[in-house]
Protein backbone atom coordinates (compact mmCIF):
# COMPACT_ATOMS: atom_id res chain seq x y z
CA UNK A 1 0.00 0.00 0.00
CA UNK A 2 1.12 3.55 -0.64
CA UNK A 3 1.07 6.54 1.70
CA UNK A 4 -1.51 9.30 1.40
CA UNK A 5 0.16 12.71 1.11
CA UNK A 6 -2.16 15.55 2.14
CA UNK A 7 -1.93 19.27 1.47
CA UNK A 8 -4.61 21.71 2.62
CA UNK A 9 -5.34 23.55 -0.64
CA UNK A 10 -4.65 23.69 -4.34
CA UNK A 11 -2.26 26.62 -3.73
CA UNK A 12 0.15 24.36 -1.85
CA UNK A 13 -0.32 21.51 -4.32
CA UNK A 14 0.29 23.80 -7.30
CA UNK A 15 3.77 24.57 -5.97
CA UNK A 16 4.84 20.93 -6.28
CA UNK A 17 6.95 19.83 -9.24
CA UNK A 18 4.77 17.98 -11.76
CA UNK A 19 1.68 19.10 -9.84
CA UNK A 20 -1.50 17.21 -10.79
CA UNK A 21 -4.34 19.19 -12.31
CA UNK A 22 -6.82 20.72 -9.90
CA UNK A 23 -9.75 18.98 -11.58
CA UNK A 24 -8.09 15.62 -10.94
CA UNK A 25 -7.52 16.41 -7.25
CA UNK A 26 -11.15 17.45 -6.86
CA UNK A 27 -12.10 13.86 -7.68
CA UNK A 28 -9.82 12.31 -5.05
CA UNK A 29 -6.21 11.35 -4.43
CA UNK A 30 -3.96 10.92 -7.47
CA UNK A 31 -0.49 9.37 -7.95
CA UNK A 32 2.46 11.69 -7.34
CA UNK A 33 6.06 10.50 -6.97
CA UNK A 34 5.30 7.32 -5.04
CA UNK A 35 2.48 8.84 -3.00
CA UNK A 36 -1.22 9.29 -3.49
CA UNK A 37 -1.66 13.05 -3.28
CA UNK A 38 -4.88 14.62 -2.00
CA UNK A 39 -6.32 17.92 -0.75
CA UNK A 40 -7.77 17.85 2.77
CA UNK A 41 -9.05 21.42 2.94
CA UNK A 42 -8.09 24.40 5.11
CA UNK A 43 -8.85 24.61 8.83
CA UNK A 44 -9.54 21.84 11.35
CA UNK A 45 -13.14 21.13 10.28
CA UNK A 46 -12.61 20.94 6.52
CA UNK A 47 -9.35 19.06 7.05
CA UNK A 48 -11.02 16.40 9.19
CA UNK A 49 -13.87 16.00 6.71
CA UNK A 50 -11.61 15.99 3.66
CA UNK A 51 -9.10 13.56 5.14
CA UNK A 52 -11.84 11.19 6.27
CA UNK A 53 -13.41 11.29 2.78
CA UNK A 54 -10.10 10.40 1.14
CA UNK A 55 -9.18 7.73 3.71
CA UNK A 56 -12.54 6.06 3.18
CA UNK A 57 -12.02 5.71 -0.57
CA UNK A 58 -8.89 3.54 -0.52
CA UNK A 59 -6.50 1.64 1.76
CA UNK A 60 -3.31 3.42 2.83
CA UNK A 61 -0.22 2.32 4.71
CA UNK A 62 0.06 5.76 6.36
CA UNK A 63 -0.88 9.41 5.98
CA UNK A 64 1.50 12.38 5.83
CA UNK A 65 0.26 15.97 6.12
CA UNK A 66 2.66 18.70 5.02
CA UNK A 67 2.42 22.48 4.88
CA UNK A 68 3.54 25.77 6.38
CA UNK A 69 3.15 27.05 9.94
CA UNK A 70 3.84 30.01 12.20
CA UNK A 71 6.29 29.77 15.08
CA UNK A 72 5.66 30.87 18.65
CA UNK A 73 9.34 30.56 19.56
CA UNK A 74 12.15 32.71 18.15
CA UNK A 75 14.47 29.72 17.82
CA UNK A 76 12.26 28.37 15.03
CA UNK A 77 13.18 30.94 12.42
CA UNK A 78 11.02 31.51 9.33
CA UNK A 79 12.47 29.95 6.20
CA UNK A 80 15.01 27.84 8.06
CA UNK A 81 13.06 25.51 10.36
CA UNK A 82 11.45 22.23 9.34
CA UNK A 83 9.65 20.40 12.15
CA UNK A 84 7.72 17.22 12.71
CA UNK A 85 4.59 17.60 14.81
CA UNK A 86 4.09 14.90 17.42
CA UNK A 87 0.96 16.30 19.09
CA UNK A 88 -1.81 18.81 18.41
CA UNK A 89 -3.76 20.89 20.90
CA UNK A 90 -7.07 22.23 19.57
CA UNK A 91 -7.53 25.90 20.37
CA UNK A 92 -10.94 27.06 21.57
CA UNK A 93 -12.53 23.68 22.34
CA UNK A 94 -13.97 23.51 25.84
CA UNK A 95 -15.18 26.40 28.02
CA UNK A 96 -14.17 29.97 27.16
CA UNK A 97 -13.75 32.50 30.00
CA UNK A 98 -12.82 35.56 27.95
CA UNK A 99 -9.08 35.02 28.30
CA UNK A 100 -8.57 31.38 27.47
CA UNK A 101 -10.25 28.00 27.12
CA UNK A 102 -10.48 25.21 29.68
CA UNK A 103 -10.31 21.91 27.77
CA UNK A 104 -13.31 19.57 27.92
CA UNK A 105 -11.23 16.92 29.68
CA UNK A 106 -11.17 18.94 32.93
CA UNK A 107 -14.87 19.88 33.01
CA UNK A 108 -15.93 16.46 34.32
CA UNK A 109 -18.45 15.65 31.62
CA UNK A 110 -20.07 12.23 32.13
CA UNK A 111 -18.71 9.38 30.04
CA UNK A 112 -21.76 9.31 27.78
CA UNK A 113 -21.02 12.85 26.53
CA UNK A 114 -18.88 11.70 23.64
CA UNK A 115 -19.10 10.65 20.02
CA UNK A 116 -17.33 7.89 18.15
CA UNK A 117 -14.01 9.15 19.52
CA UNK A 118 -13.22 10.30 23.09
CA UNK A 119 -13.98 13.90 24.04
CA UNK A 120 -10.49 15.40 23.92
CA UNK A 121 -8.76 18.60 22.86
CA UNK A 122 -5.43 16.89 22.18
CA UNK A 123 -4.41 14.50 19.42
CA UNK A 124 -1.08 12.81 18.82
CA UNK A 125 0.68 11.52 15.77
CA UNK A 126 0.73 7.73 15.62
CA UNK A 127 4.49 7.72 16.01
CA UNK A 128 7.50 9.54 14.64
CA UNK A 129 7.13 8.10 11.15
CA UNK A 130 9.49 10.42 9.35
CA UNK A 131 12.60 10.80 11.48
CA UNK A 132 15.64 12.08 9.62
CA UNK A 133 16.81 14.46 12.32
CA UNK A 134 13.81 16.81 12.26
CA UNK A 135 13.00 18.61 15.49
CA UNK A 136 9.82 17.16 16.99
CA UNK A 137 7.39 19.67 18.55
CA UNK A 138 3.77 20.13 19.64
CA UNK A 139 1.44 22.35 17.60
CA UNK A 140 -1.63 24.44 18.35
CA UNK A 141 -4.36 23.80 15.78
CA UNK A 142 -6.46 26.92 15.27
CA UNK A 143 -9.47 27.93 13.19
CA UNK A 144 -8.32 31.57 13.05
CA UNK A 145 -4.68 32.60 12.85
CA UNK A 146 -3.28 34.92 15.51
CA UNK A 147 -3.92 38.49 14.38
CA UNK A 148 -1.03 40.08 16.27
CA UNK A 149 1.75 39.38 18.75
CA UNK A 150 -0.59 39.92 21.71
CA UNK A 151 -2.98 37.23 20.47
CA UNK A 152 -0.10 34.84 19.81
CA UNK A 153 1.33 35.48 23.29
CA UNK A 154 -2.06 34.83 24.89
CA UNK A 155 -2.37 31.52 23.09
CA UNK A 156 1.15 30.54 24.07
CA UNK A 157 0.43 31.31 27.74
CA UNK A 158 -2.64 29.07 27.70
CA UNK A 159 -0.85 26.34 25.75
CA UNK A 160 2.75 26.46 27.04
CA UNK A 161 3.73 23.18 25.36
CA UNK A 162 3.11 24.36 21.81
CA UNK A 163 5.90 25.63 19.57
CA UNK A 164 4.00 26.36 16.34
CA UNK A 165 0.56 27.40 15.11
CA UNK A 166 -1.20 25.57 12.27
CA UNK A 167 -4.75 24.85 11.10
CA UNK A 168 -5.21 21.22 10.02
CA UNK A 169 -3.20 18.78 12.13
CA UNK A 170 -5.72 18.02 14.86
CA UNK A 171 -8.51 17.34 12.35
CA UNK A 172 -6.42 15.07 10.14
CA UNK A 173 -5.04 13.22 13.17
CA UNK A 174 -8.60 12.54 14.36
CA UNK A 175 -9.63 11.28 10.92
CA UNK A 176 -6.61 8.98 10.76
CA UNK A 177 -7.33 7.60 14.22
CA UNK A 178 -10.92 6.91 13.20
CA UNK A 179 -9.72 5.03 10.08
CA UNK A 180 -6.85 3.26 11.82
CA UNK A 181 -4.17 4.78 9.58
CA UNK A 182 -0.77 5.82 11.01
CA UNK A 183 -0.32 9.59 10.80
CA UNK A 184 2.62 12.01 10.64
CA UNK A 185 2.85 15.74 9.98
CA UNK A 186 5.77 17.87 8.79
CA UNK A 187 5.64 21.68 8.63
CA UNK A 188 8.03 24.36 7.46
CA UNK A 189 8.04 27.63 9.43
CA UNK A 190 7.17 30.53 7.13
CA UNK A 191 6.55 33.26 9.73
CA UNK A 192 6.14 34.03 13.40
CA UNK A 193 2.62 33.54 14.75
CA UNK A 194 0.89 36.90 15.03
CA UNK A 195 3.03 38.60 12.38
CA UNK A 196 0.57 39.63 9.63
CA UNK A 197 3.16 41.54 7.58
CA UNK A 198 3.65 39.19 4.64
CA UNK A 199 6.71 41.18 3.63
CA UNK A 200 8.55 39.51 6.52
CA UNK A 201 7.29 36.02 5.76
CA UNK A 202 9.68 33.49 4.20
CA UNK A 203 7.22 31.49 2.11
CA UNK A 204 9.58 30.67 -0.76
CA UNK A 205 12.29 29.50 1.62
CA UNK A 206 9.82 27.43 3.65
CA UNK A 207 8.42 25.89 0.48
CA UNK A 208 11.96 24.95 -0.60
CA UNK A 209 12.46 23.14 2.73
CA UNK A 210 9.29 21.13 2.19
CA UNK A 211 10.15 20.27 -1.40
CA UNK A 212 13.61 19.13 -0.33
CA UNK A 213 12.07 16.96 2.36
CA UNK A 214 9.54 15.40 -0.04
CA UNK A 215 12.25 14.70 -2.59
CA UNK A 216 13.87 12.39 -0.03
CA UNK A 217 10.69 10.45 0.77
CA UNK A 218 9.24 7.34 -0.80
CA UNK A 219 5.49 7.10 -0.46
CA UNK A 220 5.57 3.33 -0.64
CA UNK A 221 7.81 2.90 2.42
CA UNK A 222 6.97 5.84 4.70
Amino acid sequence: MTALLLLPTWFEASLLPDAPAFDALREGAVPWRGFRLGLCGMGPVDAAAGASWLLGRDAYASCLLVGLCGAYEERLGPGRSLVELEAFELDGFGVWDGQGTSPPEVIAFPEDVRGVLPLESREVASETLVGGGLEVVTALTVSASSANEEAASLRKRHHPEVAVEEMEGFGVARACRLHGVPFACVRAVSNYAGDRDHGRWKVDEARALLLGFLADQDGRSL
